[in-house]
């Protein structure tokens, strides 16, 4: 579970790689996102973004999210189940547990090559 920035909108995530999207000041499902066919074991959102948020897992893929429009909007396959991810805004960088590895993406290009 992961808050969308400071907004009311909780991410949910679950083993079908489903996701929802509930605004918890209404306590209603916002949206429905078919992000994967396997679990989904890692979300990570941006406090200063209300909208953008990423989520990994076991499909070996970590996607880019626009909660607004309900779509990826960018994603990398890494070729092995993802443990966990941790973004570290200050630092450009989108830490990755994959494959008894930690390695180290460029936020700003993530399709480039680890730093």
């Amino acid at each position: 579970l992961k808050f969308l920035g400071r907004s009311s909108l909780l991410v949910s995530a679950s083993e079908n790689g489903q996701l929802k999207i509930w605004d918890v000041s209404t306590g209603l499902l916002h949206a429905e996102l078919d992000s994967s066919t396997d679990y989904i074991n890692s979300i990570w959102a941006f406090e200063e973004n209300d909208s953008a948020f990423v989520t990994a897992g076991y499909d070996h893929k970590i996607r880019f999210w626009d909660a607004n429009q309900q779509a990826v909007k960018d994603s990398m396959d890494l070729g092995a189940p993802i443990e966990d991810i941790v973004v570290i805004v200050e630092l450009d960088l989108l830490a990755v547990a994959c494959k008894s590895e930690i390695s180290f993406w460029q936020l700003s290009d993530p399709s480039a090559a680890p730093v």
